[in-house]
């Protein structure tokens, strides 16, 4: 496996030593976990693209115990005392082109690709979605709306987000229509964006929780 962190599939103690080098460097190097590292996802995906005699499949339930499936990947640290919001402010300190959280990085990204993004949205989505009738544009600002409650200044939750507006954004994103539901997903899925091509992977998280927290069913 390429997931050093996670610990309960990985009992052996010099797993250790891996999994603290790995969590100094995302919390110790901002640009790094920031702008320069990408998802274990991606490597595991090139791996078994390139190299399919090494039959590799990722667990699709923690506790799937087949042999032949390997463990989530975890990319960043587990510990309470990594905060990823915390690490992006250092990131962006000075750097006026960057928003000031992990959120408002994605919002400054969807606005700025917006023209990009309505297209391939709407060629990319249901056919709810449309360039055409506005439609894709109202689930992008929608999307934007939920992304700008994470911006907020206060504490850090575990997922690079304000406590606070932690709470607000899981109301906001269990209310949010099929449509916006759908681009957050197309957009965290790397239909449109890379990591880190073209965002960071804290950034790239903080879609992440709001497309997990989101209701699966589609609902117009």
């Amino acid at each position: 496996s390429i997931s050093p962190r996670t610990t309960r599939f990985h009992p052996l103690p010099q797993y250790g030593a891996i999994r603290d080098w790995y969590d100094a460097m995302d919390a110790r190097l901002p640009c790094y976990s920031c702008r320069v590292k990408g998802r274990g996802e991606t490597w595991r995906n090139l791996l078994r693209m390139r190299h399919p005699d090494l039959d590799i499949a990722a667990k699709n339930d923690e506790n799937d115990d087949d042999a032949g499936m390997l463990p989530p990947i975890v990319d960043l640290p587990e510990r309470r005392s990594f905060k990823p919001r915390d690490v992006w402010s250092k990131y962006a300190e000075g750097k006026p082109y960057l928003a000031s959280t992990p959120g408002a990085e994605v919002a400054s990204r969807i606005v700025r690709d917006r023209d990009a993004l309505i297209r391939a949205a709407s060629a990319a989505c249901s056919a709810s979605l449309s360039e055409e009738d506005g439609t894709a544009d109202a689930a992008l600002r929608e999307l934007c709306a939920v992304l700008a409650m994470a911006a907020d200044d206060g504490g850090d939750g575990d997922d690079g987000i304000d406590d606070d507006a932690d709470a607000r954004m899981m109301a906001a994103a269990s209310r949010l229509s099929g449509d916006a539901r759908e681009v957050a997903a197309f957009l965290d899925g790397g239909g449109f964006w890379e990591v880190p091509r073209d965002i960071g992977l804290i950034p790239a998280r903080a879609l992440r929780a709001i497309a997990n927290a989101a209701p699966k069913p589609r609902i117009a």
